[in-house]
């Protein structure tokens, strides 16, 4: 055992042992510039290795334009010290990490992948040390990397997406194909927010979208390897803006029943600043939802632990984090140690779509915004929420 694992056992031994039966946050990182933390991978093997990717938070105008950030951040001690392991990754105020985008593949340890806006995939195959450019295929929105999904049974065959649809590829990213049999995959607007493959029954994929622009927005389902799609969203309540399909931003399955799905629906604070948005159930494999219970403050991502499916967590839009103990039925408010924010600004941002036209969009954030969750693969099974004010860790 080397120094620096038993330097991560140490620190992560100390973090629980300071918690106790007060369960409390505790900010890891990053150290760099990169404050606004997108996405949170952890390794399937090894609870020391954290990889999560990265940006100067926007509190500022100056902030944004902060250029010397790399955008992908790794750790191997439990987050004692941080690497910016993506120098060659490129990176700005408009091209980083999106949500969910660092991933570790579960199944094959040293396969880590990247989404990076405005330039697609970034694979690794050390453990997210360096990082390969694997785009063939992708076009205009296509690039906009958001999520991945894996398939169990081989490494080649990974699942992206993207604000141009869903691409899938059976070697090892090398090439991409956009699936659009049954599925919104006209960019802009076709955003997909996660995607989740079953592994007991890998050929059945959920695809959740957040945005599109001329199919449906929801959850959709593939029972043949993304070959082709149906609409599976019966029972959820999603709302049209300014001509937009506001869906699902988070969607996680039952680590114990494999029919049963937990989704976010997105908020839109911008056009209804009282939006409470929505969480719902589903236990028969995405064809019926339940609206459950909401928290006070409208949820953006959720997490459910790895060997309790009963205990969830949802992170929200002020940066405070509800869990419930109950699969979803009461929530409770779980976010001391956490710095929540009480003020909204504007978020003006610019983007072009797959014909050359410019868009213009504006959104708003939370000084303390929780952007993502991830439990940890083994034992402790540590829960990261990744926020606008760095990287958080609790012991549940």
């Amino acid at each position: 055992m080397n120094k620096i694992t038993i330097v991560g056992m140490l620190f992560l031994i100390n973090l629980l042992a300071e918690a106790g039966a007060q369960t409390e946050w505790k900010r890891i990182g990053p150290t760099s510039l990169n404050q606004l933390v997108y996405s949170v991978g952890t390794h399937p093997k090894n609870p020391d290795i954290i990889l999560i990717g990265c940006r100067p938070s926007p509190h500022s105008e100056k902030e944004m334009e902060i250029q010397g950030a790399d955008g992908i951040d790794l750790s191997t001690d439990g987050g004692i010290t941080w690497s910016q392991v993506g120098k060659k990754v490129p990176n700005s105020t408009e091209a980083g990490p999106n949500e969910n985008s660092a991933r570790f593949n579960p199944y094959f340890p040293d396969e880590a992948w990247m989404g990076i806006e405005k330039h697609g995939t970034f694979h690794s195959t050390d453990g997210g040390k360096t990082w390969q450019h694997l785009a063939s295929g992708m076009k205009g929105d296509g690039l906009n990397g958001i999520c991945f999904g894996f398939d169990p049974r081989t490494p080649k065959t990974v699942y992206y997406g993207s604000d141009g649809g869903v691409f899938k590829s059976i070697d090892d990213g090398q090439h991409w194909t956009l699936l659009q049999n049954g599925i919104p995959h006209k960019g802009p607007g076709a955003t997909v927010s996660t995607i989740v493959v079953d592994p007991s029954h890998p050929d059945t994929v959920y695809a959740a979208f957040a945005f599109t622009n001329d199919q449906p927005v929801g959850v959709y389902k593939s029972t043949d390897a993304g070959a082709h799609w149906t609409f599976s969203s019966k029972g959820m309540t999603t709302q049209v803006i300014s001509g937009d399909r506001i869906g699902v931003t988070d969607l996680v399955l039952d680590p114990q029943d494999p029919m049963t799905l937990y989704a976010v629906l997105e908020v839109d604070l911008l056009n209804n600043p009282h939006d409470k948005g929505g969480i719902y159930r589903s236990t028969n494999g995405g064809a019926d939802w339940m609206a459950l219970a909401v928290p006070a403050i409208p949820p953006t991502a959720i997490a459910i632990h790895p060997k309790n499916p009963k205990l969830l967590y949802v992170g929200c839009t002020n940066g405070s984090i509800f869990c419930s103990e109950d699969g979803g039925t009461t929530w409770k408010d779980c976010s001391k140690g956490l710095v929540v924010g009480k003020k909204a600004y504007p978020w003006t941002f610019t983007y072009e779509g797959s014909d050359g036209t410019k868009h213009e969009e504006t959104s708003y954030c939370y000084e303390s915004g929780v952007r993502t969750l991830a439990f940890g693969c083994k034992a402790p099974f540590l829960l990261y929420a990744g926020t606008n004010d760095g990287l958080f860790v609790l012991k549940p």
